[in-house]
């Protein structure tokens, strides 16, 4: 009986053995120390949302790590949900609609690792033939997206009419 018995621990050591050189030789990501990070290049995630901000004559682009750079920004805008600067930060798009056919929007974010790329659509005349109401609207389109350090930079498509 007890040679089944060191068979059976030598089974059991040799398996677990085995299973730590697999793990190990495989490059387990939990045997990464915890600073290092992986970068997927591609499309980040983000959630998007457009407000009315302050009746601001500029327009403008903007990154804030913290409640107080976005507080800096002076746009009456107050994040909803809440904006967790712990994790998060946000990207933006402040700008002045004078009518109906002007239009701004964020259309993506990307990031090829050294850099998050924002992609706005914009919109900042009337067509021929085509109607627009007159007002003056400020929008600020927000993207909330895993805070970086990497730099953020901004590309513009614009509108072309059919």
């Amino acid at each position: 009986m007890n040679i089944r018995f060191q068979i059976l621990d030598f089974r059991l050591i040799t398996a677990a053995a085995f299973s730590l050189l697999l793990v190990f030789f495989t490059g387990c990501p939990s045997l990464l120390s915890p600073t290092e990070t992986s970068c997927m290049p591609g499309d980040v995630e983000y959630a998007k949302k457009t407000y009315s901000a302050n009746l601001l004559f500029s327009e403008y682009e903007f990154v804030a790590r913290s409640q107080a750079e976005f507080d800096a920004l002076n746009t009456g805008v107050t994040l909803d949900p809440p904006v967790d600067f712990d994790t998060q930060m946000v990207v933006g798009v402040v700008d002045v609609l004078n009518d109906s056919c002007h239009g701004v929007d964020i259309t993506g974010v990307e990031t090829d690792c050294e850099n998050v790329y924002v992609k706005v659509w914009k919109r900042t005349g009337s067509c021929p033939g085509e109607i627009c109401l007159t007002y003056i609207w400020t929008a600020c389109v927000t993207a909330v997206i895993d805070k970086t350090d990497l730099p953020v930079s901004f590309s513009y498509e614009y509108y072309q009419c059919p």
